[in-house]
């Protein structure tokens, strides 16, 4: 916790107003977090099986000069992604409840595009939620401790450039895959496709989120804590990137050309390019889960032969 401290306190990003929601929680909480760390540790402690865990190890470490534990890496990867996801994630919640809370305030929403624009904000104010619940209980006494934590470089790369503040060099520089035309607008004088339209947005969404929800208290990037096989992982071994990435296509439609065609062709080559950095997210994330969990390797088998994509997987090696 010094060290992730120290990070927000030596590098320039955490000092912007964008994390000042971040600051002003924390403010309130730590003061109550740390005696509450404190119990739970001891308590822990003394009901745990092994108590000689990578905590101890490291304590003895740094008290005697002992041998660098095993299991270092993966506890200090676990902590690199609790201090650069939770933040961020608060203050995507703050903004998204901030939104909701002055779309309800100011009464029933009039018309479907304002109700579209409500729920769309809801759904993801219960899935940030739901992640920073995620990232704060990372504890073995819930069942909701990291096994492991992606090891490669190249993992995390292709996660970590999807967000802030990665995302806005990506996005402005080189996958700026969007125009001022979004499907709004694009469908505005057909209002009965407007509706058929956002509904299939929102419904991309609600899968995204029940992808969320199924993880329970384990949601979290670039870790692995257990396999996720109900809901719609008995459809897809990556139902929230399917159903985003799906959603982007809905909702940017770069295939409608806003000024030339060749713009249009741009905008779709450029959203591929994103949808590819999320095939490499699931490619890197299954190598992942494979390596340290026993029971991935069978769901992947049974994906193969059962999944929504199956068919689609088989004509493609019939045709080889």
């Amino acid at each position: 916790m010094g060290t992730i401290g120290l990070a927000y306190w030596a590098f320039p990003e955490y000092a912007g107003d964008f994390y000042d929601p971040f600051w002003a929680a924390l403010r309130w909480v730590l003061p109550l977090f740390l005696p509450a760390t404190l119990i739970y540790v001891v308590y822990v402690d003394l009901r745990q099986q092994e108590p000689e865990d990578v905590y101890a190890r490291l304590g003895a470490m740094l008290l005697s000069g002992a041998a660098p534990p095993a299991g270092l890496g993966t506890l200090a990867r676990t902590w690199a992604v609790k201090g650069f996801f939770l933040p961020l994630m608060f203050v995507y919640l703050t903004q998204d409840m901030g939104f909701a809370t002055a779309a309800i305030s100011s009464g029933a929403p009039r018309g479907f595009m304002a109700w579209y624009d409500l729920l769309y904000r809801l759904i993801f104010t219960f899935d940030v939620l739901f992640t920073i619940i995620g990232y704060t209980l990372t504890v073995r006494l819930l069942d909701a401790h990291v096994r492991s934590a992606e090891p490669t470089m190249f993992g995390w790369t292709v996660c970590l450039i999807c967000y802030q503040p990665f995302w806005s060099l990506i996005s402005n520089q080189y996958i700026r895959y969007d125009d001022p035309l979004y499907w709004g607008s694009a469908l505005e004088g057909l209002p009965a496709l407007q509706v058929v339209w956002g509904c299939a947005i929102l419904a991309c969404v609600i899968v995204y989120v029940w992808a969320t929800f199924c993880f329970g208290l384990r949601f979290s990037n670039l870790t692995a804590r257990g396999v996720i096989t109900h809901g719609p992982y008995r459809l897809s071994k990556h139902p929230a990137y399917v159903a985003k990435n799906l959603s982007w296509w809905l909702i940017s439609v770069p295939f409608i050309p806003s000024g030339d065609w060749s713009q249009a062709l741009k905008h779709c080559v450029l959203l591929g390019l994103l949808n590819l950095v999320y095939v490499l997210r699931a490619i890197t994330e299954e190598r992942h889960l494979a390596q340290v969990e026993p029971a991935y390797p069978a769901y992947q088998a049974w994906m193969r032969d059962h999944g929504l994509f199956a068919p689609l997987a088989r004509l493609v090696r019939q045709g080889r």
